[in-house]
């Protein structure tokens, strides 16, 4: 292969990664926590939640295998890809759920608006499992591409995952951190008061709407979520459960039933699993959020430093 032809194999690869960034994040997670290398690593499942509220490399061998808008189902899926595909000899020995209260109602599957941005084009690839989505979209994850070889598509794959390793974190060069809502190029801790409440009574109303739309998934979860603990003390895994903190704005106005839901919901649990909840403090300021409830690098610092504090490195 000469100069010009490596050249555009390599930008072929940067583009196909930057077309499906999510699908090349999750399954070089999925594939890297397949070969961790040393005893007492740690992994980490969960919602956008873990992506913008964990730092990783404040423990000594960490993988995140978090998505956007991931469920108790996909995160189940995903430790039991890596635990039962790890090498003879290579375990973890702890594993952290990073979720939401209302996590504990949510099918990624039945939600019309956000299944058709994670499972065609995310979970369906790497799983082959699109949990209670009877009729799935289809989707090719090199379709905004002109024909491509197979074996050029394979090649450029790896390059791409390879790319990711390098980047290390979900939030890098790349991919910046973000507000789900538009801040007008400032930060959360810029807005005034009352564009912070207004946000937060926002978010927490569609959140509450969620609740009382979507409460039978919740007898669902609490089997997955049973199951996912016992397959974590099976394979002798410390299951760690953490609700990150929120801020006073979104806690004021989500009901108080979908909180008391999530502690109902570990409290059935048969088998012990730590429970850590960053909202029964008030540590975390303005400055540590990005918007109502992610955390910004700041606030991913800290919180990560109290769990690597809690349950080591």
């Amino acid at each position: 292969m000469n100069a010009k032809q490596n050249s555009a194999f390599k930008q072929l690869s940067w583009q196909f990664l930057q077309q499906n960034y999510d699908y090349v994040w999750l399954h070089t997670m999925l594939r890297k926590a397949n070969s961790v290398s040393a005893n007492n690593a740690t992994l980490i499942t969960g919602s956008s939640l873990a992506l913008n509220g964990i730092q990783e490399n404040l423990w000594k061998n960490a993988t995140n295998c978090s998505m956007h808008s991931q469920d108790f189902y996909y995160d189940f899926l995903c430790a039991r890809k890596v635990i039962t595909s790890a090498s003879i000899g290579r375990r973890f020995k702890r594993c952290f759920i990073v979720v939401a209260y209302y996590n504990a109602y949510s099918d990624l599957s039945r939600s019309t608006i956000y299944r058709t941005n994670w499972i065609p084009r995310i979970y369906a690839p790497i799983f082959q499992d699109t949990h209670n989505w009877k009729d799935p979209d289809k989707y090719e994850l090199w379709s905004a591409f002109e024909a491509v070889p197979e074996k050029v598509r394979l090649d450029c794959e790896k390059i791409a995952e390879k790319e990711m390793l390098k980047l290390g974190t979900y939030y890098n060069s790349l991919r910046k951190r973000g507000s789900i809502f538009d801040l007008k190029g400032r930060k959360w801790w810029e807005l005034t008061e009352e564009e912070r409440l207004s946000l937060g009574i926002m978010r927490s109303e569609g959140h509450n709407k969620g609740f009382q739309r979507y409460c039978e998934s919740a007898e669902e979860n609490q089997e997955i979520l049973n199951d996912y603990v016992h397959f974590l003390h099976l394979h002798d895994i410390m299951p760690i459960l953490v609700i990150p903190p929120f801020t006073p704005v979104y806690k004021q106005y989500v009901k108080r039933e979908i909180r008391d839901n999530m502690i109902q919901m570990v409290d059935r649990v048969p088998e012990d699993v730590h429970y850590v909840d960053f909202n029964d403090g008030s540590i975390f300021g303005p400055e540590d959020f990005v918007d109502t409830d992610h955390l910004s690098e700041k606030g991913a610092r800290k919180m990560s430093a109290i769990l690597v504090e809690m349950f080591g490195a």
